[in-house]
């Protein structure tokens, strides 16, 4: 397992007056500041220097899109409270694409979460397609009666809701490694990762995703499916981390990218 602290290069940021956001993102934007494969991460760099098409409120949308990006779909508008932990559902999407290049789809869903009125996302990768095996998802309907009992917990958007936030062991049979345990706690959570990211104790220095912080984006490069967290915090330089999902284990770190300027 690569960590963040391995591949994670010293680069130059430029300072910036205003915040570039304002306006679709110009091209050659951002820099590789970390590569596991040089010759991978300089396709996904070229990828992500393309003329940004997206300007708005959700600087994570910004920095996330280019013509790679793997849509995922909506399956559902407004969701339910799940309750006293002020953690709302807002919106469940999916897609099937084959992530391995095995010749068999994987099925992809993304929830997007208020927590603490910050908005994160959580993927979930699993074999089956849930929407037609809801046998699989009876643990969450049972987790759902218990913690809002008004809820329509026999809806299936609704126990896949459940699923994504699910701990272990309570997370879905059959569930990818690379979502089933904590990614950034393998990748980031080692004394030399620590020591880059914070200045100190609870004083994040380094502007990268979390468990609870992050927005998620799938890219196909070459003949494979990327992985992509932005941060969901501007309070530094957002560095964005490139993952090679995996099933049987965490999933392998591939490069870290950071814009070439930014706004103070």
């Amino acid at each position: 397992m690569l960590t963040y602290a391995a591949i994670r290069q010293e680069v130059e940021v430029l300072p910036l007056s205003e915040d570039p956001r304002v306006k679709p993102r110009a091209a050659s934007f951002f820099q590789l500041a970390g590569a596991a494969d040089e010759q991978l991460c300089n396709e996904v760099l070229q990828t992500f220097n393309e003329p940004g098409r997206y300007s708005g409120d959700n600087g994570a949308r910004w920095l996330l899109n280019n013509s790679q990006e793997i849509e995922l779909r909506s399956m559902s508008a407004q969701g339910a409270a799940e309750g006293a932990a002020v953690s709302v559902f807002l919106g469940l999407d999916y897609v099937n694409v084959d992530i391995d290049a095995d010749g068999n789809d994987e099925h992809v869903y993304r929830l997007t979460s208020v927590l603490s009125s910050q908005e994160h996302q959580r993927l979930m990768i699993v074999g089956e397609q849930l929407q037609r095996r809801p046998e699989l998802l009876n643990g969450q309907a049972r987790r759902c009666s218990q913690i809002d009992p008004s809820g329509s917990c026999d809806s299936i958007n609704t126990m896949i809701r459940y699923a994504l936030t699910a701990r272990t062991p309570d997370r879905i049979a059959g569930e990818w490694a690379f979502t089933r345990q904590d990614i950034w706690r393998s990748t980031t959570a080692d004394r030399d990762s620590r020591r880059l990211i914070f200045i100190g104790r609870n004083q994040p220095k380094r502007n990268i995703g979390s468990a609870t912080g992050a927005y998620w984006s799938l890219y196909r490069i070459r003949s494979r499916v990327l992985a992509v967290a932005a941060p969901n915090q501007d309070f530094a330089p957002p560095e964005l981390m490139v993952f090679a999902p995996e099933q049987r284990r965490n999933g392998i770190l591939q490069c870290v990218l950071m814009p070439v300027a930014w706004h103070n």
